[in-house]
């Protein structure tokens, strides 16, 4: 952990020995040695801003919702967490209204605490959103697949692409978390009149019944493009996170998703095999 200075003479590490750094913080503030703090994280703010210190700097992003949402209870700072939208109306009158029109465990007590349901906010009308005020746009629509043509239905992703292709806001950072194939961006956009260089990509890697606490313990994150200013943006983004962050290209990081998702019924299909060979000839299946 860095350390962080009150001023050239005082350096602080936050640990175990975090009261006696609070005693000698709140002497410098109070004998005009420093006009307040900088810290790494929210916990060590928090920390602080209860001792009655509220001249704080975060130097680190953080995106962890709960901890966002303590430090702005006590400090009273307004912290947007984002905005959600989708063509479905009715779903959206729910999520409104506090109901979820899924199940995943964890995601209630989003929806449960008041001041962190305050930050979010649910929309179907993407005319409706201030979007000066928006720095990065996650596309998260589903990609199924089309069994007639055995190829990827790409209707959703094209018609939010459309809408945000629309959006006046150049410094929009546009990214891609949907799965779909290598190259078939580039099909979608030309549809919509976009340059597919202006996309960014994020894979996920969330699995049903544990997707929140996936999301927030990550074993790595996954970003692609060519913008090396909108890959710093969502690095930034993500830089409260302790996992690797793995930058590359569009196509890489597309294919990172494909092979992660083919790779857990490859090992499955091996081992099926494996024990079919073991049966067949006669060996202990659980030595081997």
């Amino acid at each position: 952990m860095k350390e962080f200075a009150l001023n050239n003479n005082v350096k602080l590490r936050p640990h175990a020995k975090m009261h006696k750094s609070i005693d000698v913080a709140k002497y410098q503030i109070d004998n005009g040695g420093a006009h307040g703090i900088c810290c790494q994280k929210v916990s060590e703010a928090e920390i602080f801003v209860r001792a009655g210190i509220k001249d704080i700097l975060i130097t680190n992003q953080i995106t962890d919702a709960f901890k966002l949402d303590r430090l702005a209870k006590i400090t009273s700072k307004e912290l947007k967490i984002g905005c959600c939208v989708d063509n479905d109306e009715n779903k959206i009158k729910d999520l409104s209204n506090k109901k979820i029109t899924f199940y995943e465990p964890g995601l209630e007590e989003y929806f449960n605490d008041d001041e962190t349901f305050k930050r979010m906010s649910f929309s179907s009308d993407y005319a409706s959103i201030e979007w000066d005020n928006i720095d990065i746009v996650f596309v998260c629509v589903q990609t199924p697949n089309n069994i007639e043509t055995n190829s990827v239905d790409t209707k959703f992703l094209e018609s939010a692409i459309k809408e945000i292709n629309n959006v006046n806001n150049n410094d929009l950072v546009i990214t891609v978390k949907s799965t779909i194939p290598p190259y078939e961006i580039e099909k979608v956009c030309e549809k919509v009149g976009m340059d597919s260089s202006k996309l960014t990509f994020n894979p996920e890697f969330l699995r049903e019944g544990t997707a929140v606490e996936d999301f927030f313990k990550p074993d790595r994150i996954v970003l692609g493009g060519t913008d090396s200013e909108k890959l710093s943006k969502l690095k930034e983004l993500y830089s409260g996170f302790e996992c690797e962050i793995i930058i590359t290209d569009s196509i890489s990081s597309q294919l990172i998703k494909y092979l992660a998702n083919t790779y857990l019924p490859l090992r499955l299909s091996f081992v099926n095999e494996a024990t079919r060979i073991i049966n067949y000839s006669g060996g202990n299946l659980d030595d081997v």
